[in-house]
């Protein structure tokens, strides 16, 4: 386990899918998810090169499948150290790691964290290392404490958008394939109130948001943990019915619609890299309690 902190947080990540473990505040606050075996044994993953979940848990790529587990491998390998500071890693895996078997391009990805008073800091790389155009999504899924002490229920928070919204709201089945429905959600001040039934159907997924950010915000106090959103185009919450955790998760694409037979390139909200082409993409997580 690696730890970066500064005067206002304390960071576990490990190694094994370059998994932040726990965020602490100075003065003892624990903003993240415990990670329970018997609940959810994540706490926040990150997602690549698949987001969601995918028809027969496999994608296509010029007519031959590869096998896929939901959210990609990128969770379930072990990165390598690129270098570290006192407030500051970057970890890495690439294509020496994985099997041409279990994803045919070259690459390198890399995870930066970085701290900034009370900010937490992802940036990622992505790196085409290929003689061909190389297709993939990216996301994160960082769960958070919720309630944040035993003093409050759900009940007690709400979504928060930063500017009034007009979402897209996109639906999944039980087996967490998107259906080919979807509703407008209209939110004159930018709220969704959570509740103990709020997660009971899956994810909630939205995109053609405004905002920059969102929060989880308990009312009584407006203590509030903040995401930022640019450069993702869809949105999911989600949480274990009754367990005590809400996850804030902005993605570059989804998962599979129940109908999908496409490949990989064709998959919604994918990104398309050029030979020998790189993106970054980032994203802060503001912990203001």
């Amino acid at each position: 386990m690696l730890s970066i902190k500064n005067d206002d947080l304390f960071v576990e990540i490990s190694l094994l899918g370059a998994e932040i473990k726990k965020v602490i505040g100075k003065t003892g606050e624990s903003y993240m998810w415990s990670g329970d075996k018997n609940i959810w044994g994540s706490v926040s993953p990150v997602l690549f090169p698949v987001v969601g979940k995918s028809v027969n848990d496999s994608i296509k790529y010029e007519n031959k499948k590869y096998q896929f587990k939901n959210h990609g491998f990128a969770r379930h390998t072990n990165f390598k150290i690129q270098d570290m500071s006192e407030n500051k890693v970057t970890l890495f895996i690439d294509s020496n790691m994985i099997s041409i078997e279990e994803y045919p391009f070259e690459f390198r990805f890399s995870v930066t964290y970085r701290l900034e008073k009370n900010q937490l800091i992802t940036e990622y790389l992505v790196e085409n290392l290929s003689n061909k155009i190389m297709h993939f999504s990216l996301g994160n899924h960082p769960g958070f404490k919720c309630p944040f002490d035993e003093n409050s229920k759900i009940e007690d928070y709400i979504i928060q958008f930063e500017h009034p919204e007009v979402l897209e709201e996109l639906f999944v089945n039980e087996e967490a394939l998107f259906k080919r429905e979807t509703k407008e959600l209209q939110l004159k001040d930018g709220i969704i109130q959570l509740n103990k039934d709020s997660f009971n159907k899956g994810a909630l997924v939205y995109t053609g948001y405004k905002s920059q950010t969102v929060s989880l915000k308990e009312k009584k106090t407006n203590r509030k943990i903040t995401v930022s959103l640019d450069g993702f185009k869809y949105l999911g919450f989600w949480a274990k019915p009754g367990a005590n955790f809400v996850c804030i998760e902005p993605w570059c694409g989804i998962g599979d619609f129940i109908d999908f037979d496409g490949e990989i390139s064709e998959r919604v909200g994918n990104i398309s890299l050029e030979i020998g082409g790189n993106i970054k993409k980032s994203y802060t997580i503001n912990f203001d309690y």
